[in-house]
């Protein structure tokens, strides 16, 4: 069964795991509709057999070519290199329905310690016999609990849509198959403005470090939400998207990477 989904969550999902670096000045377009990427991660040198600490940039826009509105996403499916990955031993987790009704200002308040990620999301929606209006506001990711074993990660994203909504989605974190893959995040997401909505852009910055202690240890344990190494100096991800027109986009991205010596 599908749900429409906004956009914002699709690419800022890939903020919270892309930690191969995806989609790098990346460009695709079906039809009328024109889907552009770009994003970075610090540090770019890293290990060839350990997991290093990282932080991520991503930002991208939705267009088309000829001005109109774009259509709303229903699911975005991306699976990650496997020399990325996600952690959360030791990270506090945020309920969702705490933040639902919240305002960003108060989701951070409840959810301080979870979050992950910040930045801004970006949407245009259009009401019947009116001129599609732009929306924009800050959009927060929060790390999740957990479900059936595996992580998921919260997307708050608080717009005038055209009036100041929240909205929340939950996207598990499974694994990926094939062995070129780690991680794959699925994203359905509720309709913003009734379905009328539909992302136009996103910038968004993932990291988070904290620190554990262990038993017996005196010293505390650093981590890290994301963790990449670079084994074989490339980094790989794919992405499937769905449109609510039925349209469907598949995007394979191949990036370089240095190793740390």
């Amino acid at each position: 069964m599908r749900r429409r989904v906004f956009g914002v969550a699709v690419l800022a999902m890939a903020t919270a795991l892309a930690v191969a670096g995806i989609a790098v000045g990346e460009k695709a377009q079906i039809g009328n509709l024109i889907l552009e990427v770009d994003g970075n991660v610090k540090p770019n040198k890293l290990p060839k057999k350990k997991m290093a600490p990282v932080a991520l940039k991503v930002n991208g826009k939705v267009t088309t070519d000829d001005s109109s509105v774009p259509p709303v996403l229903n699911r975005i499916v991306i699976d990650f290199d496997k020399d990325g990955t996600v952690n959360t031993k030791g990270l506090s987790s945020c309920n969702p329905n705490k933040i639902r009704n919240s305002s960003s200002k108060q989701a951070k308040s409840k959810c301080k310690k979870a979050l992950v990620g910040e930045g801004t999301g970006t949407a245009t929606v259009k009401l019947t016999g009116q001129d599609p209006i732009d929306a924009e506001g800050p959009l927060l990711a929060f790390n999740g609990p957990k479900k059936g074993g595996k992580p998921t990660i919260i997307f708050h994203l608080f717009a005038a849509v055209p009036l100041p909504t929240p909205f929340v989605t939950v996207a598990p974190i499974s694994s990926a198959p094939g062995k070129k893959f780690g991680k794959r995040v699925t994203i359905d997401v509720p309709p913003i403005a009734g379905g009328n909505g539909t992302l136009t852009g996103f910038d968004i910055t993932v990291k988070k470090n904290w620190k554990i202690k262990k038993k017996g240890k005196k010293k505390a344990k650093k981590m890290s939400y994301i963790t990449a190494k670079c084994s074989d100096r490339k980094f790989i991800a794919t992405a499937h998207v769905e449109w609510n027109d039925s349209r469907e986009l598949d995007i394979n991205v191949q990036r370089p990477c240095k190793v740390k010596k």
